[in-house]
């Protein structure tokens, strides 16, 4: 088991991996942190100093500036930092060099979960094609899963294990595999239908935009036979995510004022389907549309997408 980047998140995950009976190698780029590790020093408030000593004279956690040791991992979870730029926006410069690492490294049979706050679309638009790259196929020669940390440093009643963890992966072997190793070290994992899933989930609980947050595919908020104040639809959607007809689907599952917040990439805009959709929905009267914005999605990969707020009328 590896875990990348050894900060308030880091350490203390690969101590509860330890816990639970795995054998660690902690790899971070700072060689302060990894001289510390090496002679017992702690520098996280929220890491137990007895356990880091015993893990660490028992070899159970194995700390190192050494990628190469990518190729010999069963598992591994990222939690590299995403401080904010100048633009308010993650800074992904950190997991992009992870991304390099594995590139060079990478082994068929790997499990790779990032848990790193970034924007939504990243783990499948940003990570998995430089994977694939590699001749390597998602789902049955490595899988790959986002799950956001949420720690709260110094919170002396919630930590790693008692914290609930929610978790997507890019297919459902992916969200099975992901989600039978977090089960080893916490109390509870919430599988969402997808990376986008999660990487917004994490998004709007920092902006506090929920009371209550139901974490769930098109098709099973259909099955509950509720009708939501507002429905987002987590990531992008293009050809082969999702049906046009499912932007009907979750408007007939709103409330009367009920808003719907989705967003199309240039592969749909372009796609016949989506366009008579999106045209025959906003020409009906009994929809407000409070915002349709067509802008940047990822300014890396020079892709766009068209976002839209609807509101269902009184």
């Amino acid at each position: 088991m590896g875990v990348i980047g050894l900060g308030y998140v880091g350490l203390p995950l690969a101590l509860e991996f330890v816990r639970a009976g795995f054998r660690v190698f902690g790899i971070d780029v700072n060689k302060t942190k990894i001289d510390n590790l090496k002679k017992k020093k702690n520098y996280i408030q929220d890491a137990s100093d007895d356990d880091l000593i015993i893990a660490i004279e028992e070899k159970k956690l194995v700390p190192t500036n050494d990628f190469s040791i990518i190729s010999k991992l069963d598992a591994m979870s990222i939690c590299v930092p995403t401080p904010l730029n100048k633009q308010k926006n993650p800074d992904i410069s950190f997991i992009n060099n992870v991304i390099s690492e594995l590139e060079n490294f990478i082994q068929p049979n790997i499990l790779i979960i990032l848990e790193s706050t970034t924007y939504p679309g990243t783990t499948r638009e940003l990570i998995l094609p430089k994977l694939e790259s590699k001749g390597l196929s998602v789902g049955e020669d490595f899988w790959l899963c986002f799950s956001p940390e949420r720690i709260d440093p110094g919170n002396k009643y919630f930590g790693t294990a008692n914290t609930p963890k929610v978790l997507g992966g890019i297919t459902n072997s992916c969200t099975k595999h992901g989600k039978a190793l977090y089960e080893t070290i916490v109390n509870e994992v919430i599988p969402v239908s997808s990376p986008e899933s999660a990487e917004m989930v994490k998004l709007a609980g920092q902006k506090g935009v929920y009371t209550e947050l139901i974490k769930d595919d098109l098709n099973t908020l259909i099955e509950r036979g509720y009708k939501y104040d507002a429905i987002i639809a987590a990531g992008v959607i293009s050809p082969g995510h999702a049906q046009p007809t499912s932007i009907d689907l979750a408007l007939s599952l709103l409330k009367q004022r009920g808003i719907l917040v989705f967003s199309l990439n240039d592969h749909a805009l372009r796609n016949k389907s989506f366009i008579e959709q999106i045209e025959t929905i906003l020409a009906n009267e009994s929809i407000d549309i409070l915002e349709q914005e067509y802008g940047d999605h990822i300014i890396k990969l020079d892709l766009k997408a068209q976002v839209y707020a609807l509101r269902i009328k009184a």
